[in-house]
């Protein structure tokens, strides 16, 4: 086992704690506040021995207690809408890596297979996630998300994963079960017997 080489005395911020620790900067999606060092967010870590000891109660050393630490950068109104996804009860490690991922926003899978993990009967009856996991009853893999060109359709197309001020988490106020169809097919033609 490999041990970091902490100076004596040092606190964390005079510390090089990439040179141990440099995995968690290794992903597609790099959390911008690695940027501001690890003491930004693990304030009471004692690096100068390993292992590190913590100078208080809180999970790894963090200076406060999710949600509230990440609310030091997110802002909170984003989280605290009328409609807000149990989810977040969970904790924001729950779905977000807060270092680095693989996959968008720092997400620990892909946006649907980790909805999947707690929305599983979504991919089946007449949810339009059904066609995402059977293939078939509705062209959508690999299509671009109407809300947003740069990603893919999934289910953050439709509800937004932490608060809405509207019903289902729908992302747009227009939306509701009965229009959901509109976001991709802006025009639907109507058939009719007149002539």
């Amino acid at each position: 086992m490999l041990l970091c080489t902490a100076v004596e005395g040092a606190q964390p911020k005079e510390v090089d704690c990439l040179s141990c620790h440099g995995d968690i900067e290794r992903g597609k999606s790099v959390h911008p506040a690695l940027a501001m060092g690890c003491a930004a967010c693990h304030t009471a870590i004692d690096a100068s021995d390993v292992p590190h000891k913590k100078t208080n109660k809180m999970a790894k050393g963090l200076s406060t207690e999710l949600p509230g630490l990440c609310y030091g950068c997110h802002n909170k109104g984003l989280f605290t809408k009328k409609v807000i996804h149990p989810a977040l009860g969970m904790g924001c490690t729950t779905c977000h890596n807060p270092h680095a991922s693989n996959a968008e926003s720092l997400l620990v899978k892909p946006v649907g297979k980790l909805c999947l993990t707690c929305h599983e009967k979504q991919i089946s009856g007449k949810h339009i996630m059904a066609s995402f996991a059977l293939g078939d009853t509705h062209p959508m893999s690999g299509r671009a998300d109407p809300t947003n060109a740069r990603r893919e359709l999934s289910c953050i197309s439709c509800h937004n994963p932490h608060s809405s001020s509207q019903e289902k988490l729908f992302v747009n106020e227009a939306v509701s079960p009965a229009n959901l169809c509109l976001l991709c097919h802006k025009k639907i033609a109507v058939k009719t017997d007149a002539p």
